[in-house]
């Protein structure tokens, strides 16, 4: 019995846009039995495309890249999908989700073909398809450039009437600002290290800002509102007009941020700004990094996230310390507010140590019993919570002098799960503890 290819058609959808991550490894296990289910395939099996040119200097390159439900799964080689898109120009109109990652932008010159290809195959996209679309660069120190042809066609991409989800990382000279220029059905917005040129100001004239994006997910990383994305002015009092008059927060359900170590103070008044505005937020996620001098002190915003109770159901903290060892005094102090955030279900704890000793530091870190004792007893006064994750680890567990490192963090995940474990009820709190980076912002 044969099914009818609408039955066929309507299960590939499923599988290629499967919540967890298109299943393309079946969609084209499936494609090989027929010519007709080969055809019907196609639409499906190109409707997630990832590029990526890899480099072989930085082999832990994707420890650093935010994970997505479509990397790996749905890469494929410039080269290969060029031939694919000459012989069958019908899958232009049938990507929906589009990835670019670049491990290390400074061997672009190396690989002149591939830029080449990539920008034809940009340019013959139908952009106005594209649903979802992530720029990453991992360039390093200030050399972050672009070859300055893509901006024509990821212009395009921004103008898609139908684009909801947008990811920037360690980006210069982005045409942003034509979000701005008609209205946008944009949900969804991540960036990170985002640089727009200093003479956008001269392109900004020329483009009409019609209305605010109204967003349901923001996640601000690693430096994003330094020198970056500042769409009009800056005000007397130091502010971002980025956040207010063009990006409509009132509405997020998901708020992350990571606090820079370069200027916190206006990282965290971001973050209040941001936290006072929204009514509804669910989950808020936030990253401190700290050195040597200048601990990080988040307590700040102990009353602007105590004002989302109301919805607040996951609190997602991680704590990474570059130049120091782990200080836990602030972690417990933010924690102290469990009693009044009395939906909050779900708490997430990650600490991150050095991945190798300092070359002035001859002494690790000396557990300090108190500082636990006081966290453990933060977490059980949550009067809803019903799991917690506690991560330990380091930041670069691939480098091959983090071993020791890693040791003691193992040890003191250990002590700590003792100690929680005695804190909180394992009949009413689910509890997972974990000797690795588990989640990454």
């Amino acid at each position: 019995m044969q099914l009818p290819h609408e039955v066929i058609d309507l299960v590939l959808g499923l599988l290629a846009n499967d919540p967890s991550g298109p299943e393309i490894e079946a969609i084209k296990a499936f494609s090989l039995t027929s010519s007709t289910i080969h055809a019907i395939c196609g639409p499906h099996l190109y409707s997630s495309i990832y590029f990526c040119l890899h480099s072989a200097l930085f082999p832990d390159q994707e420890d650093y890249l935010q994970p997505d439900i479509y990397y790996p799964r749905c890469e494929i080689s410039v080269a290969q999908f060029r031939q694919i898109q000459t012989k069958k120009p019908w899958i232009n109109h049938r990507v929906k989700r589009l990835g670019i990652v670049i491990f290390d932008e400074r061997q672009w010159l190396k690989h002149r073909q591939w830029w080449s290809d990539l920008e034809e195959i940009l340019i013959e996209l139908q952009h106005d398809n594209i649903e979802w679309f992530k720029l990453y660069t991992n360039s390093y120190g200030q050399s972050q450039t672009s070859p300055s042809a893509l901006s024509g066609p990821i212009s395009k991409i921004l103008k898609s009437p139908v684009l909801s989800t947008l990811h920037l990382y360690c980006v210069r000279n982005f045409p942003f600002y034509h979000l701005f220029a008609a209205p946008s059905k944009l949900q969804h917005l991540d960036i990170g290290n985002t640089y727009v040129d200093s003479d956008l100001g001269q392109s900004e004239s020329s483009v009409p800002f019609k209305s605010q994006i109204k967003l349901d997910s923001l996640t601000l990383r690693w430096g994003c509102h330094q020198n970056i994305i500042t769409i009009g002015t800056w005000d007397s009092m130091q502010q971002m007009s980025f956040i207010d008059p063009l990006v409509d927060v009132s509405s997020l359900s998901s708020f992350a941020m990571r606090l820079t170590h370069g200027d916190r103070e206006r990282d965290i008044a971001l973050t209040c700004l941001i936290l006072d505005s929204a009514k509804n937020i669910e989950r808020f996620t936030l990253h401190s990094s700290t050195h040597e001098f200048e601990l990080c002190k988040p307590t700040s915003l102990a009353s602007s996230i105590e004002r989302q109770s109301a919805t607040l159901h996951t609190l997602a903290l991680t704590w990474r310390f570059i130049h120091i060892f782990p200080v836990l005094s602030h972690v417990p102090e933010l924690l102290e507010i469990g009693p009044k955030l009395f939906n909050v279900r779900h708490i997430q704890l990650q600490i991150l140590f050095p991945t190798t000793l300092p070359p002035n530091i001859r002494q690790g870190p000396v557990w300090n019993e108190d500082e636990w004792v006081r966290l453990s007893s933060s977490l059980s006064r949550f009067p809803a919570l019903r799991s917690l994750d506690l991560c330990m680890g380091v930041t670069e567990p691939r480098h091959p002098k983090s071993r020791a490192m890693q040791k003691l963090a193992e040890e003191w995940l250990e002590k700590a799960q003792n100690m929680i474990s005695e804190q909180l009820d394992p009949n009413v709190v689910s509890m997972q503890f974990t000797r690795s980076v588990k989640f990454r912002l």
